[in-house]
């Protein structure tokens, strides 16, 4: 098999320009994206050692993707639909809940004042330098740049499933590093998710860096995976 080099997935858009906000969809996109990065590696190595041109080989697949009809643009498979219902129940039900409790009255008949929808201000992060072994909490807001040593750390966008969903919370972030002397260069950028760090990691020598949760406005404590 092909050793294929990291890949960072993008940041998935939807027809209209806004981020795949349902976690579910995003692991399917990224796993399928890796899935079919190591398929393309392979045969670029079959080809390569059968005698063909790895240019040409690459043109045919870059062919093959240009070439995929949409004709079921119209038409999603069945597993897409359950995720869609999966993510739109999960959050119709937390809505459904979150009436009902406003619709709630007081003891002395007085109605209950709603309590404004949390809104997601940052990640919580934890970057350990492996120099010193020492552990570092970061609050990090999104789109502005934050630091952890030589790295520079942007949050993008922070994402906590609903309470009836399985929980979970993961970040988009993009890492940069400036050493001294040295032109500032990407080190990361994709997902990280709070339950799986394993699935998308920073590869560094000197710092660890991963996902504890999103910081919201309606409490102290960060939304995490619990």
């Amino acid at each position: 098999m092909a050793k294929t080099d990291k890949f960072a997935p993008p940041l998935w858009q939807g027809p209209d320009g806004k981020p795949v906000s349902c976690l579910e969809k995003i692991k399917v996109l990224n796993q399928n994206l890796d899935e079919i990065r190591q398929l393309c590696a392979d045969a670029v190595e079959d080809a390569v050692l059968m005698g063909c041109d790895p240019e040409q080989i690459r043109a045919v697949l870059r062919h093959l993707v240009e070439s995929l009809e949409q004709t079921d643009a119209g038409q999603p498979k069945k597993w897409v639909l359950m995720l869609d219902r999966l993510c739109a129940g999960a959050f119709l039900s937390l809505a459904v809940t979150s009436s009902a409790l406003a619709q709630g009255t007081t003891a002395a008949a007085q109605p209950a004042t709603p309590k404004p929808p949390a809104v997601i201000t940052g990640a919580v992060l934890q970057g350990l330098d492996k120099l010193v072994a020492r552990v570092h909490e970061i609050e990090a807001p999104l789109n502005k740049e934050t630091r952890l040593g030589t790295l520079q750390i942007r949050v993008r966008q922070c994402v906590v499933s609903p309470p009836e969903a399985p929980p979970e919370a993961s970040a988009f972030l993009e890492i940069s590093e400036q050493r001294p002397g040295e032109e500032m260069r990407k080190v990361f950028t994709g997902w990280m998710f709070a339950s799986s760090p394993a699935l998308s990691a920073l590869e560094h020598p000197v710092y660890d860096v991963w996902v504890i949760g999103c910081k919201t406005t309606d409490s102290a404590a960060p939304a995490k995976s619990r």
